[in-house]
């Protein structure tokens, strides 16, 4: 029951092509709390939470402000987020899953089988919908300000 999806980084992604990585970071930081403080995983979750998020959203800010000017800047900085993401995601598996599966064994065994695909997907579907988001924002916005 550790692997959910829920779709708290597609605001967060939205804030990455909009705002400072350091607003990401804070933003980050103030969702991993309230999850934490709401019965969302505890320490582990919360931690794994901020990490994971912190790992796409940084990512997916530093790499659009360096390739926006590019056309394709968005996507780029989703597919870079959700790459650090994943290996975040990884990375935690193996430090903090031992202290949540009891061994070292069984965090590895989750892996590739689990936690690479779980969070390939996630990061993915969170990334397309942020996407989404964002391109009717743009549309709305462009219409709005020709109108006036």
């Amino acid at each position: 029951p550790y692997l959910i999806y829920e779709p708290s980084d597609v605001p967060l992604l939205l804030a990455a092509f909009r705002l400072s990585p350091l607003w990401v970071t804070g933003i980050s930081a103030a969702v991993a709390v309230v999850m934490g403080l709401t019965g969302s995983g505890g320490l582990i979750g919360m931690t794994s939470r901020f990490v994971g998020s912190v790992a796409l959203g940084l990512t997916a800010a530093v790499v659009y402000q360096r390739v926006a000017a590019r056309g394709r800047g968005k996507v780029v900085s989703v597919v870079a987020g959700v790459v650090v993401y994943t290996l975040a995601e990884v990375a935690l598996t193996l430090i903090l899953g031992p202290l949540f599966f009891g061994d070292l064994q069984t965090a590895l065994a989750m892996i590739l089988p689990v936690v690479v695909p779980f969070n390939l997907i996630k990061g993915g579907l969170n990334g397309v919908a942020a996407l989404l988001v964002d391109t009717g924002v743009s549309v709305w916005t462009r219409r709005s300000s020709q109108a006036e």
